[in-house]
Formats: C-alpha cells, structure tokens, sequence
C-alpha cells in the first residue's frame, strides 16, 4: 500500500471514480445479460407453444381417419381426444353358489385311517400340559472398563497447542552502528508499524488489523525504542522475534519473517544472524523451517489460514 500513501487527494478521488464507473459498466453489463437471456427463453417458449397447436391440416387429416372399435371418431391427433366420452357396458358377473357341507343325516361319518391314533391317547395328549421350551442360560458377560474410562471431560478435551518462539536478528558489521533515521526509513519502506510499546509490528496486509505476525526490537536491553530520541539511537542489531500460533499459519508466518529479515538486512547493510547472532545460512533456514513444520503437524495447525 506504500503506492497509496504516495497519492495526493485528487489522484485518490480520480482512482475511487474510476473503480466506481468500472464496477458500475459491470452492473450494466450483468444486467443486459439477464434481459437477452429472458429474450431467448421467452423466444424458446412461443416456438414450442406455437409447434404444439393443432393445424388445419393436421384436423383435416384426422376427419379421416378411420374408427377404431368402439372408440368411433376419436383421431390419433385430435387435441380434445382426452376429453371425449366413451360408452362402456358394465356387466355383472354371475357367479353359481358354492355348495355348502352336507349336515344331518346326508353327513357323512368321519374315520379315522388306519394308521392314525387311537382316540384314547388323543384325549390323553390333550389333557396333559405341553411341556414348556427350555431355555438357554446365557453365560455372564465379563466386561472390562475402557483405557480411557476414567479419564474426565476436561481430560478428553484437545489441549491447546504449546507456544513456539521464533527469533532472528539482523547484526551491523564489527564496529559498525545502524543509525535511528536508518531504521525508521527502512521500517516505512517495509510497511512496518510503530507500536505503543516502542517496537515495529509487522503485520499481514500492512495495516493495523488483528494481531501483528512478528515485532522488531532493539537487540541492545530493554529492547524497546524511545520514540522521543529515536532519531539519535545507535543500535549495532534488531530483533526479529514471533510466537506461534498466530496471525498466520506456522510456515507462513515464518516465511513473512524470514522475507521482511533479508529485505532489512539488506537496506541496512547488515547480516541476518539467528538468536545467537550467528550466521543464518541456507542449511539453518532449512532446520529452522523443518522445526516449524513438526511443530504444526504436532499442533494439528492448519497450513494455510
């Protein structure tokens, strides 16, 4: 956004009303869309309504048409064949009455075959109680607790993800100093904000929104910058210090401070070292990288936010 800042307010006014006739040719456009794409449905429907009416030939051709049955003057075509009345003879149906079971002296006796049971032990099977089914024991079940039975609500709940801190600083060289209006100049140009507590906050889209993704101190104790006398500090570093989780996601986040580290070191002609103030090389950008990347997947973090 520095390109903003550099506005007067009149190129700011011609860059909003251009914005504003851009969004508003859109609008217009959008809506002539819907309208010819009205026009054609609408010019779909009469095409197909106008197909689907009867013509004179086609009446004419089904006056001719041969009766079918009982179904006498009704065409194939004819638009109101759903509408006529067909003549139906409804019959009963006679049906001869089943003949009933003789009674009284036309029955006929009923014997009892050869080999089925005498009378005695039927009234005998009939007077004794049916033995009742037995049933299967069911053997006692043998249940054990849960490895985590015991374990309370709180317990089971995800526990928050351990904090993890990130530091870099950017050393001057051997008896070299980075001078106050050095640092202000550079933290404009990387669009770093001065904070109430005397440090640069870096955050995402530049402006004070949400919580910053990294701060910049002075690496000389206390570490805060003393905004009256600023202009006149002499530092031989800053510090690059993060905590994560943050505004960003964990590799993110580091990536944004690891560009915002070499882009200072760079305007201020200075070396970005780690906490230690040695050197960061390739390899140790590369471990420091893969110790956020375990910490996220640990943390069960998001990569992208």
């Amino acid at each position: 956004m520095n390109w903003w800042n550099q506005l007067t307010p009149e190129q700011m006014r011609l860059v909003v009303l251009a914005l504003g006739g851009v969004v508003f040719a859109l609008v217009w456009l959008w809506g002539i869309r819907a309208r010819i794409r009205d026009g054609l449905a609408e010019r779909r429907r009469r095409r197909a309504a106008a197909l689907a009416e009867p013509t004179a030939e086609g009446l004419a051709a089904d006056a001719d048409a041969q009766p079918l049955g009982d179904l006498a003057g009704v065409a194939a075509r004819d638009p109101f064949a759903h509408q006529r009345l067909v003549d139906v003879e409804i019959r009963p149906i006679r049906r001869e009455p089943e003949p009933s079971p003789p009674s009284g002296a036309d029955a006929l006796p009923l014997r009892p075959a050869s080999d089925s049971v005498p009378p005695a032990e039927v009234a005998a099977a009939r007077a004794e109680p049916a033995p009742a089914p037995q049933q299967t024991p069911i053997p006692p079940l043998r249940l054990r607790p849960a490895a985590n039975a015991g374990a309370t609500a709180e317990e089971s709940r995800p526990r928050p993800a351990e904090p993890m801190h990130v530091i870099l600083t950017v050393m001057a060289d051997p008896g070299a100093r980075f001078t106050g209006m050095e640092i202000l100049m550079a933290a404009h140009e990387l669009g770093l904000k001065f904070s109430t507590q005397g440090v640069f906050d870096g955050y995402p889209s530049g402006e004070v929104k949400g919580k910053p993704v990294f701060s910049i101190a002075n690496v000389v104790e206390p570490g805060a910058f003393p905004p009256d006398r600023i202009q006149a500090l002499q530092t031989p570093g800053l510090l690059l210090f993060m905590r994560l989780p943050g505004a960003l996601a964990p590799l993110a986040a580091l990536e944004m401070m690891l560009s915002h580290a070499r882009r200072l070191a760079a305007r201020l002609g200075g070396t970005l070292c780690d906490e230690r103030r040695n050197r960061l090389g390739p390899e140790a950008i590369g471990r420091l990288r893969a110790q956020v990347v375990e910490y996220q997947r640990k943390s069960r973090l998001p990569e992208f936010s």
